[in-house]
Parts: structure tokens; sequence; C-alpha cells
């Protein structure tokens, strides 16, 4: 039942908010729906269910007082550690800054909005690398009707470089849906939010209680490394949805109800700067006396043995486990290994690039010709085929071998022989073309334009290949001298027929 929630329900608020008095019945009986609908989408989501989630006294919160600490211990040291980073400080728009999640549990569009860009970034992604991505991003757009109103090529633009690029299109569907079908409005609970293209339990929760203050808590990877720990659960994390469970349920148990956005945001960073996956600073965390991850050995002497049925912390006390020893994951499997034939052909001053398809690996995007092979031993026969549908005119004979490239995705090992020709005789168009069915869209494009449109990171290790440096973006007057000392192609070829 619901019935213990107006009891406890309290007006959600974040630091630097003014509290509100539980008095005021209709902000109360909010707060009270909001809960009631939260704890619902838990009950029905697959891998949430914090009712059925397994575990023991020992991996679980039974108890109010270590809570408590964890809670008051965590959001003092968030306080005083935090990051400085441009999503959590607002980013100002037409010169207003983005306002906190109010006392209401309310915001603008425009902060929820950021969240929602902040958090699709960091997925995957390291916090240095999103930080230069998404002050580009929100400087181009920095609202979801400014989203909405691009394309997708503009959007891969502006993406290309961060990696996992259905990331992108998937945010800009969102947009769209929300300009369309929400008028403009961005839902402010988790069930909503999950509602929208892209937008899964994480993502959703991160929103809901960073931007809107709905108390529910969140599971990203660094979550998982902390309530592992500090539970010291020895079910793997990547192969049970017991186990999701189980963590979500922990996950919803600690959050402070009266910051549940900075609560989320201060276990997250926990699990970013101090508890590593190696060498975890412990001697640093705020919450280290109540993690059971360092009291290994004495759990092990505990009446309470490795097999007290427990699915989710039973262990083995002859094969111990130390504090890097979680999370327990299973091990990955291996990525496939793919083999390409990679035409770099100059024409011009413009080399030409065809697109991919709309779905699957790098939907969307610009790369140079290329042909999947077998194996190294088909080598030759794949650049003579990869020739003709550059033209019927241009033999194999008249490329240049650059030696392989590599590029690993996250399931993937892309291994590329790199080949170049320059011809003048073949009149780029600078448009892209209408393609035939069946055939890939062509558009030929300068060095400068391969740095700035949606062509990948493998597509520019291959360019760099062939001219010793990458395409660069020319945004600073020291980038624009170094690519002017870049060997273009076409010096390239003629350096080499003049040693030839």
């Amino acid at each position: 039942t619901f019935d213990h929630i107006e009891s406890k329900a309290s007006p959600t608020r974040s630091r630097g908010c003014p509290n509100n008095s539980t008095r005021d019945r209709p902000e109360l009986e909010s707060t009270r729906t909001r809960e009631i609908e939260r704890l619902k989408a838990i009950a029905a989501m697959p891998g949430k269910a914090a009712d059925d989630a397994a575990g023991c006294s020992r991996c679980t919160f039974p108890l109010e007082k270590p809570v408590s600490d964890i809670r008051r211990n965590l959001l003092e040291w968030y306080d005083r550690h935090q990051r400085e980073l441009p999503w959590r400080q607002g980013t100002s728009v037409d010169g207003q800054p983005i306002a906190a999640p109010s006392a209401h549990g309310t915001t603008n569009n425009t902060r929820a909005y950021a969240v929602w860009v902040s958090e699709v970034m960091l997925q995957q992604t390291q916090v240095a690398t999103v930080v230069r991505f998404y002050t580009k991003w929100m400087s181009k757009w920095p609202t979801v009707a400014a989203l909405a109103a691009a394309s997708l090529e503009q959007v891969n633009e502006v993406w290309a470089g961060l990696g996992y690029y259905s990331r992108a299109r998937r945010l800009h569907e969102g947009a769209v849906h929300v300009m369309e079908k929400l008028a403009g409005h961005i839902p402010q609970s988790m069930v909503e939010l999950q509602k929208l293209p892209g937008i899964g339990p994480y993502t959703a929760a991160a929103i809901a209680s960073i931007a809107f203050g709905e108390v529910t808590g969140l599971v990203d990877g660094n979550v998982i490394r902390v309530l592992t720990r500090l539970r010291a659960i020895t079910a793997e994390v990547n192969s049970s949805s017991a186990t999701a469970k189980h963590l979500w349920a922990l996950s919803n148990r600690l959050i402070d109800p009266s910051r549940p956005g900075d609560f989320n945001q201060a276990v997250m960073e926990l699990g970013a700067t101090v508890c590593h996956p190696k060498k975890p600073l412990c001697h640093e965390c705020p919450v280290r006396a109540n993690c059971n991850a360092q009291n290994l050995a004495a759990q092990a002497t505990e009446s309470t043995t490795a097999d007290n049925g427990c699915a989710m912390c039973a262990f083995d006390p002859d094969s111990p486990l130390d504090i890097e020893s979680f999370p327990v994951k299973r091990a990955k499997k291996k990525s496939t290994e793919h083999c390409y034939v990679a035409l770099v052909v100059e024409s011009q001053n413009a080399f030409l690039m065809t697109q991919r398809q709309k779905g699957g690996l790098l939907a969307g995007m610009w790369e140079f010709p290329n042909l999947e092979i077998s194996g190294e031993s088909e080598v030759a026969d794949g650049l003579r085929r990869a020739a003709a549908t550059v033209g019927p005119s241009i033999s194999d004979h008249a490329f240049h071998a650059h030696g392989t490239v590599e590029h690993v995705f996250s399931h993937r090992r892309h291994t590329y022989h790199v080949f170049s020709h320059r011809d003048e005789r073949l009149s780029p168009c600078r448009e892209a073309s209408e393609a035939d069915e069946g055939e890939a869209v062509r558009r030929w494009l300068t060095a400068a334009e391969i740095g700035q449109a949606a062509v990948p990171t493998n597509m520019k290790k291959v360019f760099r290949a062939c001219t010793g440096e990458a395409p660069t973006k020319r945004a600073t007057k020291r980038r624009k001298t170094k690519a002017a000392n870049v060997m273009s192609i076409s010096k390239y070829f003629k350096k080499e027929e003049q040693g030839s």
C-alpha cells in the first residue's frame, strides 16, 4: 500500500532553495501523488521492482541509522567537494541562467533539457570529453525547440568524435517528439519521461530527480560500483535481472527525500572521483564506515557465513575478495573482428565521401568508400571491387597503399587497409548526389569540410593515414597554423612522383 507516504512525505527542495512548510496541504498532496506514481512505476518496471528484490539483512539497509548516516555524510561531502561542471551550474540562455529546481519540485524547461543532454552525453563517455561537446552543443541548441528545429545531419556534425552516434539520433528524436506531441513541455515524472524516444529508466530518473526534484534513485556504472561495495554484493551485475532489481531497490532505499537530485549526483560523484574501479581512495570516502567491502575478513568469521542462502552476497571464505573485486561482472565477450578496404579518392582538392544507411552502426554518417573483406588474403580482390564502385575507368593499380588502421567500437574491432588515388578527371560534384536504389549517397568534401562534417573517428583515422594529420575544425588561430603545415594528398603524390 501507499498509506505511509503522507506521513513521511516532505516537499522536495534543492540546496540553496528555501524549504516549504510540510503543513502546506496542497504541496504535501502534490508530493504524495508524485511519490505514489513513482512507486507504482518501480513495481511495474522490469529490473526495478523493490518489493520482490532478493537480499538479506547483510546486503540491504534494514535499519534507519545507516541510511540516515549515509545520506548526511554523503551530502556534506558533496557540498564541499563536487566538481564544477557546466550542467550543474546551469547554462545561460539569452542572458538568463537556468534555474535550479524549486521547492515545489518544478523548474523551467531549459533546466530539464540541459540535464537531459548532459546525461545522454555522459553515457559511456568520460566527463572531461563531455564538457567540451556539451558546451558547444548548448551554445548551438540552447533549448529543446532549437534542437528539434535542427536536421539530423547538423546534429551528427556536432556529435562527431563523441562516439556512440545513436545517442545523438535518439536525443534529436526525443526533442522532435516533445515539440510535436507535448507542445514543447518536457515531462516532469520518471514515468512520463520514459515514454520519450531513447530514454530508459536511468536517464528518466536522472532528469526527474535533478531537474524536477522527484524522489527516485537511479543506477548507472558509478552507482553500481558504490552500492556493490557498500553491501559487498557478489552477484554478477551484468547478467542477472534479480541483481538489477536489488540495486534499484538499494538506490531507492538510500535516496534523500529532501534533496533527491543532489543525492543522486553525490553517489555518482563518489564513484567517479573516490570509489574508483582500481585503487579506490577509501581513506577519503565519506561513507567508509558503512562499507561492507572494507570488512570482508570480519564477515567471513560471523555466524552468517558464506552459505547463508542469499543470492546477492554469498561468498567463499577460502577465496577472499578485495574491494577492487566489486562489482562482480561476467567476462565480456570478445569483440568481433572485421576487415575492410578503404579508399581515399581526391580530385580538385576534394575527397569522395559516401553516406551510411539511416539505421545501424554510424547511421547517416559520412565515410570514405570502403568494402568489407573476409581477411588480409582478400585485400587485392577487395581493392579491385572497391575501385570499380568509384568509377569504371579507375584501375586498382592506380591506388597507393598506406598500411592499415585499426578502430575499436564497443563490440567490434575494425581493420582498414587504406589506399589513396588522385584523379583530376573525376569532376567532383560539391552537392550530395541522388543515389540509385541500393547505392550510397555521394558527396565531395574538402579537408576542412571533412573536419566540420559528420565524419566518425574511424574515418578520420583513415584520412590521417594518407595525410599524416587528421582534419581539423580550425576553431582557433593556433589550429589554423597547424593545419597550414599539413601536407595535402596532392602534395604527397607530387613529392612521391618526384622521388620515384
